[in-house]
């Protein structure tokens, strides 16, 4: 069974502040807008067909943005 890793960065982040820990800072606008563009996270689950769709498992940080990402 051949099996495949995708790699998917998440989209642009809000900037860091000392107020907030890294991993809360969520997407921006722009960020989201790149997830939902043709070459965003569509694109990457489209190098899957439907049988590896229904099987893959998505691995995420703990980070907000990520776990945006992946939804």
């Amino acid at each position: 069974m051949v099996k495949n890793l995708i790699l998917i960065r998440h989209g642009k982040a809000e900037p860091g502040s000392l107020d907030q820990l890294d991993e809360e800072r969520r997407l921006t606008p722009q960020g989201l807008d790149a997830l939902r563009a043709p070459t965003g996270f569509a694109r990457s689950a489209s190098l899957m067909d439907d049988s590896e769709r229904e099987h893959a498992q998505v691995w995420v940080s703990p980070a907000v943005r990520t776990h945006q990402t992946a939804l």
